[in-house]
């Protein structure tokens, strides 16, 4: 029995809404057994029928009823449930809690008790959770979420579940317009106190990196973080070794790189001033959030954890962008496609092939295969440009070149509603669009 029964009514749970969610959260068939034992109590606050009064089946099924509907107008008024679609998947986890939290905002939606439906044990980075539950009144694993659903088939258009913010196959990612318009505010995640103070020290008593230096995390995409699917998704990977000059020239700057990723990733040379964290001893789900969060800028491809410096609001630097319609989500990034080589013509595909034609949006290394496509890696030279840009764009030392601004409006005016990045406010490398200005003559606005 629950110690508070005798005060718990419709009344009692309308004036105390966030005690009353969290008692039928951590109580869940107590409380629904209770008041669909009791409904008249729990509806009027009354003990039962009057003496001498025996209940009828069809009364008590009129106030059952009655009684779900009561619950459910109460949490259609004050709860809304969110789930993640993959919460396994760092990119996932966190880009889509940001951008529906994001969403609500952009759309004046009223403030409510927020739900996050997800198996903490499933989350690819649990430190994140943390930040989800400053937000988030509470986290509810998967199989309370389907007992309150079938307990109250009604809560179903309570909860979000958004395919469209990430997967979108086929069709226009929503994640480019919600991040558009959401370009002028700050982000919604901020490190905490203690987790600044832990980095700062992290960092100069382990690696030696004082609290005025800068840093720069990479991650490059490579076989073995996900076996099962590693062969859909080959066409997204890239070599290590092609970041070297890039890293150097970092270095040269004065900066530091640490390098991001799992250990079963190809270990990084020696080199000064480059900490390969991801074959660290050091590595964990709290690292991972801070050093994403803190970095001057996040050098990255088309994987998911880039999306951890996003939210954080870290400018991104994407390189081997595919498909070509796939650019990184914010003002402050700016990324480099892979080119299309078409074999059977032995030449590269101009941008208004590319992205005329179906492979704009493909999305699986067989795609590319069967249309007879080969794919062009960016070089070690144009990741360094890039790494060079980004540099000079988060120092204010970024020069505006009006022939560059040409280029990115001929650029954006290739993407169309239905390609997957159409909405972008990234933009692409001035000197990649500069040393491939052949691949955009036949394209105009």
């Amino acid at each position: 029995m629950l110690d508070n029964e005798k005060q718990l009514t419709l009344k009692w749970a309308l004036r105390h809404i966030r005690a009353f969610v969290l008692l039928l959260f951590q109580h869940p068939k107590e409380v629904l057994g209770f008041v669909y034992r009791y409904p008249k109590k729990f509806l009027l606050g009354e003990s039962g029928a009057p003496r001498g009064e025996q209940k009828t089946w069809r009364h008590k099924i009129t106030s059952v009823k009655k009684l779900k509907q009561e619950l459910f107008d109460l949490l259609k008024r004050n709860v809304e449930f969110f789930e993640i679609t993959i919460p396994g998947r760092i990119g996932h986890q966190v880009g889509e809690v940001d951008l529906w939290l994001k969403e609500r905002i952009l759309q004046g939606k009223p403030q409510k008790t927020l739900v996050l439906v997800m198996d903490e044990a499933q989350a690819a980075n649990p430190h994140f959770l943390y930040y989800c539950k400053q937000i988030f009144s509470f986290v509810i694993g998967k199989q309370l979420w389907l007992w309150l659903l079938r307990s109250i088939p009604e809560v179903a258009s309570l909860h979000h579940l958004r395919h469209d913010y990430f997967h979108a196959f086929g069709r226009t990612a929503e994640c480019y317009d919600i991040y558009r318009r959401w370009e002028s505010r700050e982000p919604l995640f901020k490190l905490s106190h203690d987790d600044r103070e832990f980095l700062i020290r992290f960092l100069r008593e382990n690696w030696g990196i004082g609290e005025n230096d800068w840093y720069v995390c990479l991650h490059n995409r490579e076989r073995g973080y996900s076996p099962r699917d590693d062969d859909l998704h080959e066409y997204r990977n890239a070599s290590l070794g092609d970041f070297v000059p890039a890293i150097q020239e970092i270095v040269a700057h004065g900066g530091w790189v640490i390098r991001m990723g799992d250990s079963k990733m190809k270990a990084l040379p020696p080199m000064d001033r480059v900490i390969d964290y991801a074959n660290s001893p050091h590595k964990s789900p709290r690292l991972d959030v801070l050093l994403c969060a803190s970095a001057r800028f996040f050098l990255g491809s088309t994987s998911g954890l880039f999306i951890l410096a996003t939210v954080f609001g870290v400018p991104v630097a994407s390189v081997n962008c595919i498909p070509m319609s796939s650019l990184p989500y914010t003002g402050k990034d700016v990324g480099i496609p892979k080119l299309l080589y078409l074999e059977r013509e032995q030449r590269a595909l101009s941008f208004r092939e590319v992205m005329e034609s179906p492979a704009a949006n493909f999305r699986f290394s067989s795609d590319y295969k069967d249309s007879g496509l080969g794919i062009i890696n960016n070089s070690s030279d144009e990741i360094t440009d890039l790494v060079r840009e980004m540099l000079d764009r988060t120092s204010n030392a970024y020069l505006r070149d009006p022939e560059n601004e040409r280029r990115q409006e001929v650029f954006r005016s290739l993407f169309k509603p239905g390609h997957y990045g159409y909405g972008t406010s990234a933009q692409v490398s001035q000197c990649f669009l500069r040393k491939h200005a052949a691949l955009l003559s036949d394209s105009q606005i």
